[in-house]
């Protein structure tokens, strides 16, 4: 119920790092309840989202598809959004900063309270918003079935697509296919890493992973 119109459910996967913190983050598994629309709109926040079932609306910025992989940089304009209710019910993973949520509509910046389905703002404090200027020209769609496999270094039968890193801060975002019977260590120096299973079933740290979307699974 925080979205000003349309119905979207949220599953809270993962609440990490200290709050004001440049960790901190929300990992979100979001379900479409009903007719879904939206203005144009911005946050003061990135987002990355994989749609898991159906496809995403965002208006002027154009379809983002089941399977592929969208950036939202903060800042950035996008919409008008009008997604109706499907069969099934759209199903998505969004992993966002957790900066105050505050929301832009129609482009414009707007003061820290956000209307409610009912058009009355939220009991809290007012306070300007800053929009920080966008640094990228629009939302970025990447189509994983357009990268190449490529081989892991020290990793025997292990291969990425590596869809680019981004901001000054060099976040990344990339696939990993990992063969029956093969291993791979995800840690590393360059940052945190949040890993779901997509498809095929492994064992990690002796615990089972099954991927998530239709089915039942686990994300760790």
């Amino acid at each position: 119920m925080d979205h000003p119109r349309g119905t979207v459910a949220f599953n809270y996967l993962l609440m990490g790092g200290e709050p004001e913190s440049l960790e901190n983050y929300r990992y979100i598994l979001g379900r479409q309840e009903g007719d879904f629309s939206m203005p144009r709109h911005r946050h003061t926040f990135e987002q990355i989202r994989l749609p898991l079932v159906g496809d995403m609306n965002l208006g002027e910025q154009g379809i983002l598809r089941e399977g592929e992989i969208g950036y939202f940089p903060e800042g950035q304009t996008y919409g008008p959004q009008n997604d109706p209710l499907g069969d099934p019910k759209q199903l998505q993973l969004v992993l966002q900063s957790a900066a105050p949520q505050a929301l832009g509509m129609a482009g414009r910046a707007g003061a820290g309270r956000t209307a409610r389905r009912d058009g009355v703002a939220p009991p809290r404090e007012r306070h300007e918003v800053k929009f920080p200027r966008p640094r990228y020209r629009s939302v970025l769609i990447m189509n994983p079935e357009h990268f190449n496999w490529l081989p892991v270094p020290e990793a025997d039968r292990v291969e990425r697509k590596y869809f680019g890193s981004f901001t000054e801060r060099a976040f990344w975002i990339e696939q990993v296919k990992v063969d029956s019977g093969a291993k791979w260590v995800s840690a590393t120096d360059a940052g945190r890493r949040l890993i779901v299973v997509l498809s095929g079933e492994a064992t990690v740290d002796r615990h089972e992973d099954r991927p998530v979307g239709r089915a039942a699974g686990r994300v760790r």
